[in-house]
């Protein structure tokens, strides 16, 4: 195998080392999974409900994305070091599995393949993400950015 392919083999025993880090939470509706600004909140892996990704920028809230099972949220702030863009608030009671940033420190160099993917997803996430605050014109983008 190549370094590459070599590197997304895991063992059975590595996802159980890496599961074993996220924490469970049952969340209430409108609970705040992140918070726009907070640094590196973690790592979130929604199993099933929905949840808003808004932005706001002192005066008034605009929607950047729905999310739902399956997806995955918090990777960019995880990464980068950087606070959060976005909020991330619960519409209605969802269960999330969480990861601590603490406990990727301690996994990343194990899970190269993992770390690749997610920023991938992260890079996409910034696109798609400039484009919302582009469609919400200049005033808006520009005080998002200052605050």
């Amino acid at each position: 195998l190549g370094a590459r392919a070599a590197d997304a083999v895991v063992s059975a025993a590595a996802i159980r080392r890496l599961a074993s880090r996220f924490r469970f939470f049952d969340v209430e509706d409108s609970a705040e999974l992140v918070s726009q600004r907070d640094a590196r909140p973690g790592l979130f892996i929604a199993l099933c409900g929905r949840f808003d990704v808004w932005v706001h920028d002192g005066t008034e809230a605009r929607s950047l994305a729905e999310l739902g099972t399956g997806d995955v949220f918090g990777e960019m702030s995880l990464l980068s070091g950087e606070p959060a863009l976005a909020t991330v608030t619960a519409r209605g009671r969802g269960f999330v599995l969480a990861l601590e940033p603490s406990a990727w420190e301690g996994l990343r160099a194990a899970y190269h393949a993992l770390e690749e993917g997610l920023r991938g997803l992260a890079s996409e996430r910034d696109l798609r993400n400039a484009e919302s605050l582009r469609r919400f014109g200049d005033s808006f983008r520009r005080h998002i950015e200052l605050v």
